[in-house]
């Protein structure tokens, strides 16, 4: 199962790489990268929406919702913050640069969060193998802007 998705992840990393440059081929042609954001997030939100119906998944109850930590809708704003700054770095960094800045910061992040268990993940404490991994990925990301 564990090969199932890091095959899945791989292949969505694989896609993260390609969004950037379809963006902003798109705000080219929309004449404003805000336009693409926009139909980029809308066809996000309707395949979700074709999901949940295939699936016939019901919608949380009310309750489910009381006490919903405020917090939690940043994972949209992050969403959107995400699409906006990849659609306007990739015409002017390169496409590869953008996603290894991306990666970066997204390791960069993750180890944090592993090693404090923030967001009631599980703790993983930075190891040194952990964290020279991190580094070699930082200093791989410095060669390809180069």
């Amino acid at each position: 199962m564990q090969s199932i998705f890091s095959l899945l992840v791989l292949v969505a990393g694989a896609a993260l790489a390609v969004q950037p440059a379809i963006n902003a081929t798109a705000a080219l042609r929309m004449g404003h990268p805000l336009w693409a954001g926009v139909v980029s997030a809308a066809v996000s939100c309707l395949t979700l929406a074709a999901i949940i119906a295939a699936l016939r998944l019901p919608p949380p109850s009310l309750g489910a919702l009381r006490g919903f930590p405020p917090w939690l809708f940043c994972g949209g704003l992050i969403g959107a913050f995400m699409l906006m700054a990849t659609l306007l770095a990739a015409p002017r960094l390169g496409v590869a640069t953008t996603a290894a800045m991306v990666i970066a910061g997204q390791l960069a992040a993750a180890l944090a969060v592993d090693q404090f268990g923030w967001f009631g993940m599980p703790q993983h404490p930075i190891s040194g193998p952990r964290l020279l991994g991190g580094l070699f990925l930082f200093a791989g990301t410095l060669l390809i802007r180069a």
